[in-house]
């Protein structure tokens, strides 16, 4: 839909100690709850519930039950760079919050942005919203058909799975995943997100703590999400679940500039048959794959009209067709900007050019962590290592990828 409401919702990992000579756990309800409270009296914020508060300027804060966590979310915002400041506030807030929350006395706290733990055990989610018109809402909610074989499905729903598992290329926050304690290898992966995703659509965003892989009920690609927050008649809620909370800004920018034209094509009619896969069962195993081939090229994508591609190639259709889409609708401005470093992107994946390492989160810890192992000759696998991926999530200025983008002469690529 043109110009519809975008935004995001970030889950904190919330670890307190009262004091420096303490170990980091897990900060549980009446401490979230305390958190919550504070900014709203601080923040003349607008209380509606007990740890939930929304402040001046449209963003929420608020206790999540069900992973005993904190959430941010933006303000319904109209462009991906407007999504891009308020998701940098957002991590001025938590900032903010652990100076003054300690300065209170209330013990120390630190906020932790990364999606996921390098042990494999536990996931927090970061979720897109965008508005769609109510014909693509009610495809989504028609889509659980999915999982069953010889079941005709809507080509439009394909279309947009695909651009979601191959999206990753550029959205990927990047991070290492210790299989290692499973008996297996362990891997840089460029969405530590998609270990954790294990359907194509579903009502539910979290799984259990034991979870049953038996169990109907797992985390998918697309949540349906009933709730428009608009005009039910008119309007749906396309809520994505399978992202990475990312902090270049650059990543930011596309993850909700790309996906937003790509519902935008949809509603539109103006989206490439071509661009859907043979046997979209297969989604959910190709998704894992992509993100573990760092070459992005070995990972066949078999498309309905015959044709092999990789995850490059298959976003290179995509942003030609967005492109093309473009001008035939005489739209510019910042999403012709998307459309440009979508594909500046993709150009510099492809030939490994130097700028990659200054725009897109992975790329840019994967160098940062290569440069460590080297250096100390240690194995991805090592504590201080896993010590390092995380600290690279730190939205404080202590934080490793505020500290590569605040050196004198960084080049890491900045938009706000």
């Amino acid at each position: 839909m043109r110009n519809g409401i975008l935004g995001g919702e970030h889950e904190w990992l919330v670890l307190r100690r009262a004091n420096p000579e303490e170990d980091w756990y897990p900060a549980g309800r009446s401490k979230l709850l305390d958190a919550v409270n504070f900014v709203s009296r601080k923040c003349w914020g607008s209380v509606s519930a007990d740890g939930d508060t929304i402040v001046r300027n449209g963003s929420r804060l608020y206790y999540e039950s069900t992973g005993d966590l904190l959430e941010t979310t933006t303000p319904e915002c109209n462009t991906p760079r407007q999504i891009v400041c308020n998701e940098k506030w957002a991590e001025r807030l938590v900032c903010w919050l652990t100076l003054s929350l300690e300065r209170a006395g209330k013990g120390q706290y630190w906020f932790h942005k990364k999606s996921t733990n390098a042990d494999l055990r536990h996931s927090r989610g970061f979720h897109e919203n965008y508005l769609v018109k109510k014909s693509i809402a009610a495809a989504l909610e028609k889509s659980f058909s999915i999982e069953k074989l010889r079941v005709e499905h809507d080509p439009r729903i394909n279309y947009l799975i695909l651009f979601l598992i191959t999206r990753q290329i550029i959205t990927g926050s990047g991070g290492v995943m210790l299989y290692s304690l499973r008996g297996g290898r362990d891997r840089f992966e460029i969405s530590p997100r998609t270990h954790f995703i294990n359907k194509v659509v579903d009502r539910v965003t979290s799984e259990p703590e034991h979870y049953d892989h038996d169990q109907t009920h797992k985390r998918p690609i697309i949540h349906i999400r009933e709730e428009a927050l608009a005009d039910l008649s008119k309007y749906g809620r396309a809520h994505i679940i399978i992202g990475d909370a990312n902090m270049s800004e650059v990543s930011i920018f596309l993850k909700f500039g790309m996906t937003s034209g790509i519902f935008e094509m949809i509603d539109e009619g103006f989206w490439d048959e071509r661009l859907c896969l043979l046997n979209l069962t297969e989604s959910v195993d190709l998704m894992k794959k992509i993100s573990r081939d760092l070459s992005l090229k070995h990972i066949p994508l078999r498309l309905t009209g015959g044709e092999v591609l990789n995850a490059i190639e298959v976003q290179k259709m995509f942003c030609r067709g967005y492109r093309d889409y473009l001008d035939y609708s005489g739209q510019g401005g910042e999403k012709m900007e998307v459309a440009e470093r979508w594909q500046e992107g993709l150009d510099c994946l492809e030939t490994d050019d130097e700028k990659v390492y200054r725009q897109l989160d992975w790329k840019i810890l994967k160098r940062l962590l290569s440069n460590y192992m080297d250096k100390r000759g240690l194995p991805l696998g090592h504590e201080n290592v896993v010590w390092v991926d995380s600290q690279y999530f730190n939205p404080t200025e202590k934080g490793l990828y505020n500290r590569l983008k605040n050196e004198g002469g960084s080049k890491i690529e900045r938009l706000v």
